[in-house]
């Protein structure tokens, strides 16, 4: 199937079909499109039309015959001069006749044209449009009449394997000779114009030699009968093989010229046809000769042409084959990159769709990365998959077996499952074979296509998620596996246009055909793994808030803010495309939104798509028609994935008119003791809608919430409900989950915290100690750890509510609290011993093998358990309620403190505390064994929850972090109260006894456990080290994943951002946080010891991963991190590394950095302020939502624009860690998770205009001494660790060092800063020199940075010209662009910015500037226009004053210059060599004060070996290659008298110098 250029107005595609004559054959069972024909009948002797689109909208749920009409067309093609108009006619029984008539399409035989060959030879080809590039080599010189006639060759060649259809879509499946007679005629007259403007501007961007002999031939002007003279001569002198092909070739070509009229359409058709066999022949006789004869052959040709016209080809061809398979992709790959990048080109619709305008960053094609994502997507094309989703096997592809296939292509619609023997779905179906099925009238053939798209669908996620993270396959790669993030993207992207056909038909009339596109639906919007990974989210006790699952991409980076990446993630879809007309829509101008406008909106995000078709209001209407339990239950799936979204879509659901309620009532209305599925999915789509106050706030007093949590009154018998049977228990505890979860989101916003009086029984039957071998003798431990997991969740939201403890009983005799929904301490009391019952872990059965001191082998055999995970849930779940009511007895401040120590000590803090030591949970001495393999009785639970946190179960290691970190937070707020206990000596406490548990909680039960919490500590720095690389290879192209779905749909290898594996990284990272409370840094003012310093480098380094892994979830936990980082203790150690190295290292100017104390701490405020600012504020609204739908309406019929780009905002709020007012996170708005050059934007400050209230000076030194400490401690790291600091590519390093200086110099003003600026670029410079031997062009700042480099280049060159004064500092960092790894186009921009401000001069001698001199020599410059610059500044004088002062600029120019002329030049660069020998000379003989430069130009000698050290006096030539290189001059001249006297002046001078010399 080819595919259709997007860029073309007049390329048509009805909703992702374009039905030629090969497409029709792919239909199967005879496809006849459902709907209601708008002609008479007539007899079924012609084709039916491809469907057409009415511009009626989805707005309301209603039935199928509504519209969008698909209307099959019999009888005559009308052309392109049909008005919508005539479609009011009303004769709408159409449909029911020709249903009779329908059979399966059959091909027209072509006499006299053989296509079997061309297709074979286009298969080969990896390209699905013909090309159109065969009159490449006439079109050199060629008119522009004769490039219109070319163009219209080309059209028609490409129209012979695929009929562009019309605007109505007609014309679809003609034949060759219907074709000739109606269909392309009236498309040509109306589009012209426009075709061959685009076809000119493809063939001459993708011209050039061609493999074939006579391709090559030379452009003239054409006479009469369309050869040339000279082209006879050639012909003439051919090779005998290759005369007759060339012959026909312009014979073929001639036939281009005449007149485009209707009777000669197929003649030139014919042509066309014509010139693809002529190719074939070529290919094929080329096969068939040797690599003599093809030598000869060659030869033959190039002693016709003249060198210059060699020269020309021979640079076209090397620029086609540069670009070759870019070349291809760009026309055919557009639709891919519409989807990835959301750059809709609109390929779904006739021309550009005017009301669209996409915002989203457009990525280069000519990098590496996006052309084989191009090439790999592409390849899906012609994947055909079987009913179960796999790909068929080769011997059944029909595309490589042609006609040997009982299921080839053209028989394809004859397939027939009732009545054919064997196999007839062997031969599989291509994604868009299966969206044209699923239009059929068969309902049968229906529900087949959308179950193998719901199949494809959720095979390709599965094994998306299965894929190593991050792990991005080249195609050279990828020999034998399947690549279903290509077939995943294809599939949502906007060429089957899949979001269309399903909200098309869950609109069917039929129940099965509806029920298999809403399991469907549901499969595209990937409900179950989202489900699986947010089932884990609600477990961890410390997440308090959830993602949306829209896909996003980064905003563009802006030179404003040094061009840093990482800026403020947007929605693909804009939030008010989704409900573009929300009440008004129905009494609206309907005229202004149509259905490409929704097509559009799903290419960019299905989900949203979805909703502005109206899926909202059909899923209403079939709910409230009692649907199906299958149905149903794949309905509230929808809503659910939806309501995750984005808040506009929870919103959304909200608005729906009576859908809410709807549910409401079914989940009421059915048997009240029933427990189903699709209740269960009630509860949790409510729960996803109370997580915004407004609709919690609804639900509470409309009471919702009370109808929907009545089961949690029902069991108040244990042995009840373990007799109601496994099954019952399941769906019983998968409700009461739900509805407790509910509960608690209730709890979180404020509300119904009342409810625990009448819900206290019904919970003790839960947070009561069960009878274990009950449990498990009856397979449901699982299920009943889950319920009392959540019971304690909620205990612990409740206990969040609580009042502060000192302040509450001092106002106790005041009657009740002023808030009415605070939980009571009274309650309090029962529920701490219930948690301290449930926490005996050593008469738990399961978790009582972590104690019999087993071998690892043993206890990874028993962890394999299913139950284990659930009772570490529950363990988890208990230690967070506990710390949250020790958290609350802690004061805020010390105002509560009664002279430095608390009032009194509540006896359940102690309790606690003992409960921990008893039970085991953690050690009793620091003496404890850190081994796994201690004797039994020395292990704790927290060391064997160290190990378990290592195992490779995901769900194991998340909970056993979990466990961890509640732990630690509990033992640390006891040893707290305690130690504020113990400051008042006077009261000996109760629990101040002899026994060695009571002994040790006194010295406190985090220092009793040290060895084993350095130990954990060490494992879970080690963990982070690796982890943080996952993270960042997941961002690609800008965005979370290249497919518009939501959550794993986001289609990123392994699940993306959306990984279990990331999920367990992150939750160890929070836990790496509790650990750096428990182990701080220690404040030393002299020195540091090196066991200090180890631990110290690699808690830095662990920091720094730990912020690359933190997400929008996390923005509280990243704070913390920063203030780690920026502490006092901290920057000290950074200011003691610096000079320890600057000591021991020689090649570094050493210097003393005197920081006094109250320095630090202005180093602490100031950096941490910086970075919170930079990276964790959120983006503010400029207006509030409701004012901007006022606008919106007011202002809605005046606009012609339906969706906006997203307009980027520079005003910004507090930092995003203060408390939420929603239980959201939202991606967009916000920068999390961070890019890996995070730390370099204190230097890209000075260049910002959006941190009015820092000082930017403050800021820019401060990051210096943050940057060149990080860099130096890097260095003392094994070099095999890849740590985040040496991820950072030296190009950014650079770039930042240079947008400091984009304001000035004001960075120099002190000693201190002066120093540390040169300190790094001498760092940078020395990793510069080590990346050569790994990559030798590494400093891409266009490719990496920006496009647009070239503008910084010359702001800074500007300020360099300005305010420097030649300083050498600001000449090392402006000459380091002008070093032979930079990127050519930035190489030149540099050095002509620095020409046109004669600021060549100011730049330091080489041997000063950054890195090796011989990086700024080697490789000798081959670029034709760098060399040009060179010698234009040389003859303008530019280089006088630098040669005198001996500048790099001067070493450069003469350098390159004189060894690309006398040494490195050959082959096609002679020319260019020539030419700059006639510019030097000429410019020699008119300046005679230029007559040293160019004797030194002449006697130059270029370094041999690297060890060789540069000296600015080379050792003169011998005269023997001075010789030599004055024949080389005499050669460039090409005869020229005048220069040839300058040669021999030149020679007169050299003679005399050496006499003298001798």
């Amino acid at each position: 199937m080819n595919n259709v250029d997007s860029k073309k107005p007049t390329t048509q595609k009805i909703f992702g079909t374009v039905i030629n004559e090969d497409d029709a054959s792919h239909l199967v069972g005879g496809i006849v499109e459902k709907g209601f024909s708008e002609q008479p009948l007539k007899p079924p002797t012609s084709w039916s039309s491809a469907p057409r689109p009415t511009v009626l909208p989805f707005p309301v749920a209603r039935h199928r015959a509504h519209g969008p009409h698909w209307t099959p067309k019999v009888g005559v093609v009308r052309g392109n001069n049909d008005r919508d108009g005539e479609e009011n006619e009303e004769d709408f029984t159409g449909m029911d006749q020709i249903g009779a008539f329908a059979k399966p399409m059959e091909r027209k035989e072509n006499k006299g044209l053989d296509f079997s060959r061309w297709r074979e030879i286009v298969a080969s080809d990896n390209s699905s449009v013909p090309s159109k590039r065969e009159e490449s080599a006439r079109k050199l010189t060629s008119t522009s009449k004769e490039r219109k006639a070319v163009a219209k060759v080309s059209r028609n060649k490409s129209n012979l394997d695929e009929r562009t259809p019309d605007k109505y879509g007609k014309g679809a499946v003609l034949s060759v000779e219907d074709g000739a007679k109606s269909q392309d005629i009236s498309m040509e007259d109306e589009h012209m114009v426009q075709e061959q403007e685009e076809d000119m501007a493809m063939d001459i961007e993708q011209g050039g030699m061609e493999q074939s002999a006579y391709r090559s031939v030379l452009p003239e002007q054409r006479c009469g009968n369309g050869i040339t003279e000279q082209e006879e001569e050639i012909i003439e002198d051919m090779h005998p093989t290759l005369q007759v092909n060339a012959q026909k070739h312009n014979i073929s070509a001639n036939k281009t010229d005449t007149s485009f009229d209707s009777q000669e359409v197929e003649g030139r058709q014919n042509a066309s046809s014509l010139e693809s066999q002529i190719d074939a022949e070529n290919q094929a006789q080329l096969a068939r000769m040797s690599a003599d004869e093809i030598a000869e052959a060659q030869a033959e040709l190039m002693a016709k042409f003249s060198p210059a016209m060699l020269a020309a080809l021979k640079r076209k061809g090397q620029e086609k084959l540069k670009r070759g398979k870019s070349s291809k992709s760009g026309s055919h790959h557009s639709g891919e990159k519409g989807n990835l990048l959301d750059q809709m080109n609109n390929a779904t619709s006739q021309g550009t769709l005017k009301n669209v305008k996409d915002d989203t960053p457009k990525l280069s094609a000519c990098t590496s990365v996006w052309d084989d994502w191009s090439k790999r997507v592409e390849s899906v094309r012609e994947l055909r998959f079987s009913l179960d989703g796999n790909i068929v096997k080769r011997e059944f592809d029909v595309s490589k077996r042609g006609n040997t296939s009982s299921y080839a292509e053209k028989n394809l619609s004859e397939r027939d499952y009732l009545r054919t023997e064997g196999d007839p779905g062997a031969a599989g179906y291509t994604i868009k074979e299966a969206v044209a099925l699923a239009r059929s009238m068969v309902p049968g053939q229906r529900t087949f296509a959308f179950h193998l798209i719901a199949s494809v669908l959720d095979r390709a996620m599965h094994n998306i998620q299965q894929n190593q993270l991050g792990c991005i396959l080249r195609s050279q790669d990828r020999d034998g596996l399947t690549d279903w993030e290509a077939i995943w993207a294809f599939t949502l992207g906007p060429e089957p246009e899949l979001a269309l056909l399903l909200r098309m038909y869950l609109d069917d009339n039929h129940n099965s055909v509806v029920l298999a596109c809403a399991r469907a639906i549901q499969c595209a919007l990937t409900f179950e793994i989202n489900e699986e990974f947010f089932e884990i989210v609600e477990r961890i006790p410390t997440l308090q808030r959830e993602a949306p699952t829209a896909p996003v991409f980064r905003s563009r980076p802006e030179i404003e803010d040094g061009f840093l990446h990482g800026g403020f993630w947007k929605y693909n879809a804009k939030p008010s495309n989704i409900l573009p007309f929300a009440r008004d829509y129905l009494d609206n101008d309907e005229s202004g939104h149509t259905i490409q406008d929704d097509v559009v909106v799903a290419g960019q995000d299905i989900a949203a798509g979805l909703i502005r078709m109206g899926i909202l209001q059909r899923i209403q209407y079939l709910l409230e028609t009692v649907p199906s339990t299958a149905l149903e239950e794949c309905l509230i799936s929808i809503l659910i994935a939806i309501a995750r979204h984005s808040p506009t879509c929870a919103a959304a659901v909200m608005k729906c008119q009576q859908l809410v309620e709807t549910i409401i009532n079914r989940f009421t209305s059915k048997e009240q003791m029933e427990i189903s599925t699709s209740k269960i999915k009630s509860v949790t789509l409510l729960k996803l809608l109370a997580r915004f106050d407004k609709n919690c706030l609804e639900f509470v007093k409309t009471g919702i919430v009370q109808k929907m949590t009545w089961h949690l009154y029902r069991y108040t018998s244990f042995d009840h409900w373990v007799k109601s049977g496994k099954e019952a228990c399941k769906l019983s505890s998968a409700l009461l989950v739900e509805q407790l979860r509910l509960w608690k989101v209730c709890v979180q916003h404020g509300y119904c915290v009342s409810f625990f009086d009448d819900l206290f029984p019904a919970l003790c039957m839960w947070l009561n100690v069960p009878a274990f071998g009950k449990l498990i003798e009856n397979s449901v431990l699982s299920e009943y750890t889950a319920i009392a997991k959540e019971a304690y969740l909620v205990l612990g939201a409740l206990t969040r509510r609580l009042p502060t403890f000192y302040s509450h009983m001092q106002h106790l005799d005041g009657g009740t609290t002023k808030e009415a929904e605070s939980w009571c301490w009274a309650q309090v009391g029962p529920m701490i011993d219930s948690a301290l019952e449930s926490i005996r872990i050593k008469e738990i059965p399961l978790l009582s093998r972590l104690f019999e001191g087993e071998n690892e082998e043993k206890l990874n055999g028993d962890m394999q358990d299913s139950a284990v995970p659930p009772l570490l849930w529950l363990i988890s779940s208990i230690m967070d309620m506990l710390a949250a009511v020790l958290e609350a007895v802690i004061p805020e401040d010390n105002a509560e403190l009664c002279h430095g120590t608390l009032p009194w000590l509540p006896d359940f803090v102690p309790k606690i505390g003992l409960a921990i030591l008893k039970n085991g949970l953690m050690s009793f001495s620091s003496i404890s064994s850190t081994s796994h393999d201690a004797a039994s009785g020395s292990s704790s639970f927290l060391e064997r929850l160290c190990y378990l946190r290592k195992i490779n179960q995901q769900e194991t290691s998340i909970a056993s972090n979990s466990c961890l970190q509640g732990l630690l937070r509990v033992a640390w707020c006891v040893d707290k109260l305690i130690l504020l206990a113990n400051n008042e000596p006077r009261n000996p406490l109760p629990y101040q006894g002899s026994t060695r548990e009571e002994k040790t909680l006194t010295a406190g039960i985090l220092h009793s456990s040290l060895p084993e919490l350095r130990a954990l500590m060490a494992s879970v720095m080690e963990s982070n080290s690796s982890e943080w690389r996952h993270m960042q290879s997941i961002e690609t192209f800008g965005r979370g994943g290249p497919a518009p779905g939501i959550g794993v749909g986001w289609g990123a290898p392994g699940g993306g951002f959306w990984s279990k594996n990331i999920l367990s990284a992150q939750v160890a990272a929070r836990l790496f946080i509790y650990l750096l409370d428990v182990l701080p840094i220690v404040s030393v003012k002299d020195q540091f010891t090196a066991e200090q310093m180890n631990s110290i480098i690699q808690k830095i380094n662990s920091v720094m991963g730990a912020c690359l892994l933190l997400g929008p979830m996390d923005s509280s936990a990243v704070d913390k991190l920063l203030d780690f980082l920026f502490q006092v203790p901290t920057l000290k150690y950074i200011d003691f590394s610096i000079c320890q190295f600057l000591n021991l290292n020689q090649g570094f100017q050493s210097f003393k950095l005197v920081y006094q104390e109250e320095d630090y701490l202005l180093l602490s405020d100031v950096l941490a302020s910086h970075f919170k600012k930079k990276w964790l504020s959120a983006k503010q609204k400029r207006k509030s939502a409701a004012g901007n739908e006022q606008a919106f309406h007011k202002n809605s019929k005046k606009r012609t624009v339906l969706l906006d780009t997203i307009p980027e905002e520079n005003s910004e709020s507090n930092p995003a860690s203060q408390e939420p007012k929603c239980l959201v996170a939202e991606w967009a708005h916000q920068r999390l998770p961070l890019p890996l050059h995070w730390f370099l934007s204190p230097l890209s400050v000075l260049c910002s205009t959006s941190h009015e209230s820092l000082d930017f000076l403050k800021v820019a030194k401060g990051g210096l001494f943050f940057l060149l400490g990080i860099e130096l401690m890097s260095t003392f790291l094994p070099a095999e660790l890849q740590t985040p600091v040496r991820n950072v590519p030296v190009v950014w390093k650079l770039h930042a060092l240079s947008a400091t200086l984009l304001s000035g110099m004001s960075i120099f003003e002190e000693d201190n800063s002066r120093d540390l600026y040169k300190a790094l670029q001498d760092v940078y410079g020395q990793l510069l020199d080590r990346e050569e031997k790994v990559n030798a062009k590494s400093l891409k700042f266009k490719t990496d940075i920006h496009e647009n480099y070239s503008t910084f280049i010359d702001n800074l060159v500007e300020q360099f010209a300005a305010v420097s004064y030649g300083d050498m500092i600001f000449g090392r960092q402006v000459g380091v662009y002008l070093h032979q790894f930079v990127e050519a186009p930035v190489r030149l921009a540099a050095w002509n910015a620095l020409s046109n401000a004669c600021a060549l001069e100011l730049l330091p001698p080489l041997e000063k500037c950054i890195a090796a001199t011989y990086g700024y020599l080697e490789p000798v410059e081959d670029d034709e226009r760098i060399l040009e610059a060179y010698c234009k500044s040389w003859v303008s004088g530019a280089l006088d004053k630098a040669a005198r002062r001996g500048s790099a600029s001067f070493t450069l120019a003469l350098h390159h210059l004189s060894s690309f002329i006398f040494q490195t030049c050959s082959g096609n660069m002679i020319p260019l060599r020539n030419k700059l020998v006639k510019s030097l000379l000429r410019d020699y003989s008119r300046k005679k004060q230029h007559e040293v430069l160019f004797i030194n130009l002449l006697e130059y000698q270029r370094p041999d070996t690297r060890s060789e050290p540069f000296h600015k006096e080379c050792m003169p030539l011998q005269s023997c290659d001075v010789v030599n290189r004055l024949q080389i001059l005499n050669k460039a001249c090409e005869g020229n008298s005048s220069l040839l006297n300058e040669v021999e002046k030149l020679n007169s001078v050299i003679t005399r110098k050496q006499h003298v010399d001798s």
